[in-house]
């Protein structure tokens, strides 16, 4: 056989025959040895192939996972961002109480103040400037509306109400209580159940 045409892994076991049998059972020894290395060979067939692709398939799985861990990440991010908005609007509300007791001239005023803020929305009411609001309560009621759009703007199927009881002294409105409750979608919560958070305050 031609050493040209031998694997060089076959050269190397064929020097070794050699070398081991002498040269008159070189051939013999040489086909063997040409055989074992092809059987070898054959053995070995495909296997960088799937190594590779074993590779491959782990890879995949980590970006998989990678990708999960973002999507989850941006979502509590958003939850994050929704909460803070939420707190933001709650306080701009609690302000707007404790400036209309300051700016009240009288318990009664006051008494009409409050139930401005505590009054149901019309359905369908627009947010307009009140400059021109012919009192206090009315400048009020306007304001409400405004803050709830902006509450629905801002939230998710975000909803608003504001309540009022009673302190220490039922009589006078100084004392009264006020809650705030928002309500919004959390695309986190599970079965997306709306979040709720409640502010209670005394102006």
């Amino acid at each position: 056989m031609d050493r040209q045409l031998m694997p060089l892994h076959g050269m190397r076991l064929c020097d070794q025959a050699i070398t081991r049998t002498g040269r008159n059972e070189s051939a013999a020894s040489c086909g063997n040895a040409i055989r074992a290395c092809n059987t070898v060979a054959r053995r070995q067939c495909g296997l960088t192939l799937l190594e590779a692709l074993i590779a491959l398939l782990v890879l995949a799985v980590g970006l998989l996972g990678f990708m999960g861990l973002q999507v989850r990440g941006l979502a509590y991010n958003h939850d994050a961002y929704v909460r803070s908005m939420a707190t933001v609007l709650a306080h701009d509300m609690i302000e707007r109480v404790r400036m209309a007791r300051a700016n009240s001239p009288n318990e009664a005023a006051l008494t009409q103040i409050y139930d401005a803020f505590t009054a149901g929305v019309a359905a369908g009411a627009v947010c307009q400037p009140m400059v021109a609001a012919p009192n206090h309560a009315a400048r009020v009621a306007g304001e409400k509306i405004c803050w709830e759009a902006q509450v629905q703007a801002t939230l998710p199927a975000g909803m608003a109400r504001i309540e009022r009881r009673a302190g220490v002294n039922a009589g006078s409105p100084l004392d009264d209580i006020f809650t705030i409750t928002i309500e919004w979608r959390d695309r986190t919560a599970p079965n997306g159940q709306p979040v709720t958070q409640v502010w209670e305050f005394q102006p």
